[in-house]
């Protein structure tokens, strides 16, 4: 019997996207993927740029800020191009420019493991 899910995100993960959240612990990277799975927006196709959005998950209790690239050339296609771990004055940078993903205390390695049983 094949299991369906229910909800499905539409978007593919670039190779330096997939290597920097190799370079960071296993715990950290469950986290960051959950966060974005969750809030990741819907965007608006561009064929000439790309959307840059900063996020900030807890690990151990200590703020993790990072931005994501996100290149989305046409209606159906949205590709994770690469992330990078920023410290927090360039996150708070993204606040001001409102380019931040949306904060959420529950994306906390790791209270989001236990809270999830």
């Amino acid at each position: 019997m094949e299991l369906k899910s229910l909800y499905t995100r539409a978007f593919e993960l670039d190779d330096d996207f997939i290597v920097a959240l190799e370079d960071v612990p296993p715990s950290l990277s469950l986290t960051v993927a959950l966060y974005i799975e969750e809030y990741l927006p819907v965007l608006p196709p561009d064929e000439l740029c790309t959307h840059i959005l900063g996020g900030l998950v807890y690990h151990f209790d200590e703020p993790v800020p990072f931005v994501i690239e996100i290149l989305k050339p046409d209606e159906y296609l949205m590709v994770l191009t690469d992330i990078q771990f920023i410290d927090m004055d360039e996150y708070l940078d993204l606040i001001n420019l409102k380019l931040n993903l949306e904060p959420d205390d529950r994306f906390s390695y790791p209270r989001l493991i236990s809270r999830s049983k």
